[in-house]
């Protein structure tokens, strides 16, 4: 009887390999793999970045096109597959119709909905965009202020953005490509306010591609980063939405103006899924995009060698960059199992959803600032590195804006500092936290009987500090979490301001220290939560484990130095003049077994070695590629028509 393969443990894989599998999955890089050789044109070079933006846009339509074909040849009904393979930036436009748009549908839609929506998705029908976003709203989200009013003699929803605040400002695909869209409006019926709900609605025709009547869109012009995309910009002008444009799983309105509506507030919270699904692909495509930018930096590096200094620094960023390949992992498998109850058991997926604001939230604000920061070292390692031609200028110039789109990184931070108030309340309550914050239940007793944790850790040597650490982190979590909330608590009970203006105005910056300070050790959590689990230990080989588990350490070790201040001040650790020394000598210690091995921990990228080598092809203007690319493009404009017209794109 042969063996149930399902059953058999994962076979051992490269760092490469396993890396891939946490931040992209294997049927994704297979799926990369197989258009590439399809495609010759599919993967973006450096000197398309020199182009005008037209001729990169048709580009971009063509890959549009490929990518359609490519999926033509599947299942129809595999929805999971399309959009799997649609979820990283390979797929270009694609990417919003399927892991943004239909998702939503999925989500907030009822039966009716999705089947209609799925088929025209599924046949590449529609063209689509996610409009959340407005000029002074984003991250605010129950703030939009897009309206939807019902009119009871039109029986219909008349859409308007109704200053410039509220125009729709930055989604990717909706200033030239996009035929329909998913946008939020506060829904007001018969006068009555029913909350910000979803609406998909159509902008433009199918032939021409012109905006329809109350519908004026555009692209935005230059910006800095997505130089391949039309990020656009909405204004909606009484627009009449047919009551089928309102997603009407949880809410329905019906002809004569009766609302139907979901009472269990907590089963509302699960429209809320839809932003966290992109958080949890986003993270994962930083993470990606990161792992490019250090795999080209280490490629001309190399060359010249590191220096000691530059070698230790390097290893310092492997260690970030391991800890949040892991945390992306653990993400992903924590949407996973949010996605599976919200079929099977909604109820069991509504307790997940603090836990996974926490999570992407946190997640979305670390990963966007190290996307960041491995341009910058990228840049640095290459002496041409300011240059378009280096390639790197265009991965910081997409980096950067991550850290305010799709939620502001100082906005997340507060929320995940709120979250952790709220933690904090249950350990008050007597009650156990469940998720990855589970590492505070040990100091319950103290939270709920009021009592001050006195405990202080004495670090003599680099023994103490090794055996310490991980609960060094885990009491200065608590205590600062502590100390915050008797601040907020004074200033409300004592001082008299609201929740609103406490944490917004009085206390912002201890509180968004505080939320970026625990998520730092919550990140150690989630990274050493897949580090540990058997499929990790089945999958890497012994070596290789134990090189991750020394840059894991040496994060820890950075995290307890660059916080040393706070905790400190939060007395967790007694003063010793020595400790910044202890800290580097521990360090030295980590690096002594890691140096030997810096080319090959370096060695192994997500990148495609395509990719990797994309530098390397083009040194100047005369290089033949740019003619033989130039020649594509008058390629595809004719294939088109010079135009971006929907008859063209199918």
């Amino acid at each position: 009887m042969q063996p149930d393969p399902s059953q058999q443990p994962p076979k051992k894989v490269s760092l490469a390999e396993f890396s891939r599998h946490c931040v992209m999955s294997d049927p994704v890089h297979e799926w990369i793999s197989h258009i590439n050789s399809r495609y010759p044109n599919f993967y973006y070079t450096v000197m398309q970045q020199l182009l005008p933006f037209k001729e990169r846009f048709l580009l971009q339509t063509q890959k549009f096109i490929d990518i359609c074909n490519e999926f033509s040849q599947y299942d129809k009904q595999d929805y999971e597959h399309f959009k799997t393979h649609s979820s990283t930036e390979y797929a270009g436009s694609y990417a919003f119709l399927l892991a943004l748009f239909l998702p939503a549908i999925v989500l907030l839609g009822n039966q009716k909905q999705v089947d209609h929506w799925m088929k025209l998705c599924m046949d590449h029908r529609v063209t689509a965009s996610y409009c959340q976003t407005e000029i002074t709203h984003g991250s605010d989200v129950q703030n939009l202020q897009t309206t939807a009013h019902f009119d009871p003699k039109k029986k219909c929803f008349i859409l308007n953005t109704p200053n410039l605040g509220a125009v729709k400002y930055w989604p990717g695909g909706l200033g030239i490509i996009a035929t329909h869209i998913i946008t939020q409006a506060q829904l007001y019926v018969n006068g009555k306010h029913y909350g910000l709900q979803t609406f998909v609605i159509q902008i433009r025709d199918y032939e021409k591609m012109q905006p329809i009547k109350g519908i004026e869109v555009g692209d935005i012009g230059p910006k800095l980063g997505f130089k391949n995309y039309d990020n656009g910009y909405l204004i909606l002008k009484d627009y009449e939405a047919p009551l089928d444009s309102l997603l009407q799983k949880y809410i329905q309105v019906d002809q004569n103006g009766n609302v139907t509506q979901e009472k269990d507030k907590d089963a509302q919270k699960l429209t809320y899924g839809a932003m966290m699904n992109l958080r949890s692909i986003i993270v994962r495509l930083f993470t990606h995009i990161a792992s490019r930018a250090l795999a080209i930096s280490h490629l001309l590096k190399s060359k010249s060698g590191y220096s000691p200094a530059e070698g230790r620094a390097w290893l310092d960023t492997l260690g970030i960059y391991w800890a949040l390949v892991l945390s992306s992992q653990f993400i992903y498998n924590t949407f996973d199992e949010f996605s599976r109850h919200y079929k099977s058991d909604p109820k069991l997926a509504i307790k997940m959803i603090k836990e996974l604001h926490f999570l992407t939230s946190g997640a979305k604000v670390f990963s966007s600032w190290f996307l960041v920061k491995a341009g910058r070292v990228a840049a640095a390692n290459c002496p041409t590195g300011h240059l378009i031609l280096s390639g790197f200028t265009q991965l910081y110039a997409d980096g950067v804006p991550t850290t305010t789109y799709e939620g502001d990184n100082v906005v997340l931070s507060q929320q995940v500092m709120q979250v952790a108030l709220v933690y904090f309340n249950r350990l008050r309550g007597g009650k156990d936290i469940i998720g990855v914050a589970d590492f505070l239940n040990r100091f319950k007793k103290y939270a709920q009987e009021d009592l001050e944790y006195k405990e202080k850790f004495t670090i003599e040597n680099t023994e103490d500090l090794m055996l310490h650490c991980n609960d060094i982190l885990d009491v200065f979590a608590y205590k600062y979490l502590v100390k915050c909330a008797k601040l907020l608590q004074k200033a409300i009970m004592e001082d008299g301001l609201s929740l609103k203006v406490a944490t917004a105005g009085k206390l912002q910056n201890e509180l968004v220290e505080l939320g970026i300070s625990i998520f730092h050790v919550v990140m150690t959590k989630m990274a050493a939560k897949t580090f540990l689990h058997e499929e990790t230990i089945q999958m890497l080989h012994e070596k290789d484990y134990e090189l991750v588990a020394g840059l894991l350490r040496l994060y820890e070790l950075n995290l307890i130095r660059d916080m040393l201040g706070l905790i400190l001040e939060n007395e967790v650790i007694e003063f010793n003049p020595k400790l910044n020394e202890i800290i580097d000598q521990a360090k030295e210690e980590l690096y002594q077994g890691l140096l030997p091995n810096l080319e090959y921990l370096s060695s192994h990228w997500v990148a495609p070695n395509k990719e990797i080598s994309t530098t390397e092809n083009f040194k100047d203007l005369s290089n033949p590629h740019y003619d033989s690319l130039r020649a594509q493009i008058e390629a595809v404009a004719k294939q088109i028509n010079g135009a971006i017209n929907r008859q063209s794109r199918l």
